[in-house]
């Protein structure tokens, strides 16, 4: 008996854990590393986003929804090797934020990406099957919203009013 199988690109392990996915990822990512470090100091920082964006990136996304909603501690080497890529890339040292790396090339880290392909699967779902339902939802949540920011804008005018006196 097989212990994984490799289904559209994506390797599906018997106890769904998807430990042998995000190996087979980080391999393939891993190919990068030599080659992304002497194109840093060869190439304008635009082109290195783009080949970010063309090379790594795809990996990283292809199948998030699934391979993410893991054990964060197989997911840790392969977040490493993506902060390891942007940090080449970018020519920034150890002591950078991850928080800037993903800053400067605008980008999500992965385990928000996986939050962000879930809701948006979601709301296609409901916005193809419930459009009529979602739009009276979505425009009576609009006006709650406008009533609120109303009160609170006439909250602070009486706030500034009793501070500082009538007609000041």
């Amino acid at each position: 008996m097989c212990d994984s199988v490799k289904y559209l690109e994506v390797w599906i392990d018997d106890k769904l854990n998807w430990k042998i996915h995000i190996d087979y990822i980080y391999l393939k990512l891993a190919k990068f590393v030599g080659l992304f470090y002497k194109l840093s100091h060869e190439l304008p920082p635009n082109c290195l986003k783009m080949l970010y964006f063309s090379f790594a990136h795809p990996h990283i996304l292809y199948g998030v929804e699934i391979y993410v909603n893991t054990y964060t501690s197989y997911l840790d080497k392969l977040l490493k090797l993506n902060n390891k890529l942007l940090r080449i890339l970018q020519q920034k040292d150890n002591y950078c934020r991850n928080i800037e790396l993903y800053i400067i090339f605008y980008l999500l880290p992965n385990f928000i990406i996986f939050k962000y392909f879930v809701l948006f699967t979601i709301l296609f779902t409901i916005k193809n099957y419930c459009q009529r339902f979602i739009i009276i939802i979505l425009l009576r949540t609009i006006t709650f919203m406008i009533m609120i920011q109303e009160i609170k804008i006439i909250c602070t005018c009486q706030l500034l009013i009793f501070v500082t006196g009538p007609g000041q």
